[in-house]
């Protein structure tokens, strides 16, 4: 196999950050990393009275980055990045992405999902209809090293792997799967969730993020 590099990452939602360029260490509240800490003031506007965009009756929060362009069915990429969300952040019955695999084809919508829902870390496969719950507390208050590899179309293939930076050879997520997986698709990361009554503030931070394409030689 050989590689390269060249899909975008472009920011979406009306929050913009250039966080996802730089390095996420273990403990970015003590780190003394100033760039980082300046940029995680920039998702700390997320109340409930600063939502981002308006859809059907409730208001949605959105800070998300996007892998662009679509990638076409047949090819086969590698992502990487880090995340980290301070504790204290509320979740309920309703959505809260943290990560997506979107399509664009016939069928549109997610692939595969990463939630945090009713106190837990939800892992979806909305195609193959699965889901994978984790221990939410693996996932608050810790930097979290993301790799997924995906191979595009009807004949494709992904395996998704989720890590804590501080312990590596824990495991907190790890999914694969064959079939389906869309075309024209995107890696979308960051924040996007739903407005409602009682909904706390969240401090999210991405960054690290790596994309590549593997050739058939």
């Amino acid at each position: 196999m050989d590689f390269c590099s060249n899909r975008k990452l472009l920011p979406t939602g009306m929050l913009q950050s250039t966080v996802a360029r730089r390095e996420l260490d273990s403990s970015p509240t003590t780190s003394g990393n100033t760039s980082i800490n300046e940029d995680a003031a920039a998702f700390r506007d997320t109340k409930e009275t600063g939502h981002l965009e308006k859809r059907q009756e409730l208001g949605r929060q959105r800070i998300e980055f996007l892998s662009w362009p679509g990638t076409p069915a047949g090819e086969t990429w590698t992502y990487r990045w880090k995340s980290f969300v301070f504790p204290g952040f509320s979740t309920n019955g309703h959505f809260f992405h943290t990560w997506q695999l979107l399509r664009r084809d016939g069928s549109g919508g997610p692939v595969l999902w990463l939630d945090f829902l009713a106190g837990q870390a939800v892992l979806g496969d909305t195609v193959r209809g699965t889901r994978q719950v984790a221990d939410l507390s693996h996932f608050s208050g810790n930097t979290i090293k993301h790799f997924l590899h995906v191979k595009y179309g009807p004949n494709g293939t992904v395996t998704y792997v989720a890590v804590q930076q501080s312990n590596p050879k824990k495991v907190i997520v790890s999914y694969a799967a064959t079939g389906d997986m869309g075309s024209n698709g995107s890696l979308k990361f960051g924040m996007y969730r739903p407005v409602y009554p009682g909904i706390s503030t969240v401090h999210n931070l991405v960054g690290d993020y790596s994309a590549t394409k593997f050739e058939e030689v």
